[in-house]
């Protein structure tokens, strides 16, 4: 196993105690993306290297259609736990979402 620094949740968790709770990420490549709740809100894995974390924007469920499989994006959001049945995980509640520079 390689080094725990370096990987995405570690680098998103470091980025939360410097910005006060709401992180910014440059790069992401859509894994994944639907829209949920009769397309109401966006649901996205995003992939940096080989590292994985779900996102979520609520009421984003339109951009469904403006991003594709194997874009680069750029995200702001919050880091959240998950609770869905008997299973958690962390996840970014989006707050903005942009095709990468």
């Amino acid at each position: 196993m390689g080094n725990p620094k370096d990987t995405l949740l570690y680098k998103i968790i470091t980025k939360i105690f410097k910005t006060g709770g709401e992180i910014a990420y440059k790069n992401l490549k859509i894994d994944s993306i639907r829209a949920l709740s009769g397309g109401k809100h966006l649901k996205l894995t995003l992939k940096q290297d080989n590292n994985i974390v779900d996102a979520i924007g609520f009421n984003m469920g339109d951009l469904s259609k403006e991003y594709l499989l194997g874009d680069k994006v750029d995200v702001v959001g919050t880091i959240e736990i998950n609770s869905f049945g008997n299973k958690e995980n962390i996840q970014i509640n989006l707050k903005d979402i942009r095709k990468a520079m």
